[in-house]
């Protein structure tokens, strides 16, 4: 496998413990053409994104065991050009994000509709000059 097919532009990962909210945005992203992996822990969510170099990830603070932080803490060691949305039903958690040095660009409470999520990658893409995806049709779906 060449690197630019391991580091498709079009490769999100979705970190979460909630198996339904997982399902969803797995399924509405793959609708849009996105390559998605899903990982309900730390250490899957790990070994995915060393292996897929996904452009987005979207992780959940609260995870068995770790802050899904942490974990984006780790992923930026190999992930330095990827952007991260932490989510979280938890304002503390959404806090500590929003202060934390990572080059997350955004934090959304919980719960939280697949139009801003559509609206985060979307604008993450297009910011790189990478246009997979549109964001009206994302919306309006």
């Amino acid at each position: 496998m060449t690197q630019n097919n391991r580091n498709g532009s079009k490769t999100v990962l979705i970190v979460d413990d909630d198996a339904a909210a997982l399902e969803e945005m797995a399924e509405t992203l793959r609708d849009f053409g996105l390559s998605v992996f899903e990982a309900d822990r730390g250490s899957t969510a790990l070994a995915l994104a060393k292996e897929h170099q996904p452009r987005v990830v979207l992780m959940d603070f609260n995870l068995p065991g770790v802050n899904g932080l942490t974990i984006v803490h780790r992923m930026q060691e190999f992930l330095p050009n990827s952007s991260f949305i932490m989510i979280s039903g938890m304002d503390a958690f959404c806090q500590q994000a929003t202060t934390a040095n990572t080059n997350t660009f955004a934090v959304l409470k919980k719960p939280v509709s697949m139009d801003s999520i559509a609206r985060y990658i979307s604008n993450r893409f297009q910011q790189s000059g990478d246009k997979v995806l549109d964001a009206t049709k994302m919306m309006t779906g």
